[in-house]
């Protein structure tokens, strides 16, 4: 695509999606002579060695399951230093990583960062209508539901998500015991504590069919009948 430059002068880009072992995508941006090189050398699917990129921070707010940094490609002999990984014991398999939620005890997690959890509901309050303002300064309804997570990290307490809109109905309509992947996650301070938002660019799955969420369930099973019987 087109673009101009900061001092006026016109150029060519191209972008292009990465993921790296950890399942999170970066961003690489192609300049101008560079774009026929490297157009040709990548392919959907194959595994790749970069180790010469300028790197920046992304502009704008985080986007969930992308870096917060990108790769920028201003100069032919860079893609020098772009390199096809033909053995496939050099392939590392994207993995999703989820932060335990006692880590926003820890002081190890930012205000505003963007991370995935995966936890089971212990409760859910009420589903209310709350008075919200639009970006034009007028006021509309929408729904509202606030869910307590745990996971077997926790020693005690359990860490709060608000819901609003269509994702509320969806979330009120699964009973407490129930698994939930929460990918791009807004960790947010309250009450002197760090605890969670979903926002509309966080993708919420419920009831993963996964070993990793049916293994917390079962962990909430047994914790919940332990603390029965006490």
């Amino acid at each position: 695509m087109p673009y101009q430059s900061g001092k006026g002068k016109p150029g060519t880009m191209m972008t292009f999606d990465f993921q790296d072992g950890s399942g999170q995508k970066i961003k690489c941006v192609v300049f101008n002579d560079a774009i026929e090189m490297l157009d040709q050398k990548v392919f959907v699917g194959k595994n790749y060695a970069i180790s010469k990129a300028t790197v920046q921070n992304r502009f704008g707010r985080p986007v969930p399951g992308y870096h917060n940094c990108e790769l920028l490609f201003y100069k032919h002999r860079q893609i020098n230093f772009f390199e096809l990984l033909e053995d496939e014991d050099d392939f590392v398999f994207p993995c999703e990583r989820y932060r335990r939620l006692s880590e926003l005890d820890s002081g190890d997690i930012e205000i505003d960062s963007s991370i995935n959890v995966l936890g089971v509901v212990s409760s859910a309050g009420t589903m209310q209508n709350m008075e919200i303002n639009n970006s034009d300064g007028t006021k509309r309804d929408a729904a509202y539901l606030e869910v307590q997570l745990v996971d077997s990290s926790l020693k005690q307490g359990q860490v709060p998500v608000p819901f609003w809109g269509r994702t509320a109905a969806d979330v009120h309509r699964h009973p407490a015991g129930s698994a939930m992947e929460l990918k791009g996650a807004v960790v947010v301070s309250r009450e002197g504590r760090l605890c969670l938002k979903a926002t509309a660019l966080t993708d919420v799955e419920l009831d993963p069919q996964t070993d990793a969420a049916e293994n917390l369930i079962q962990w909430f099973n047994g914790s919940k009948k332990h603390r029965m019987c006490e």
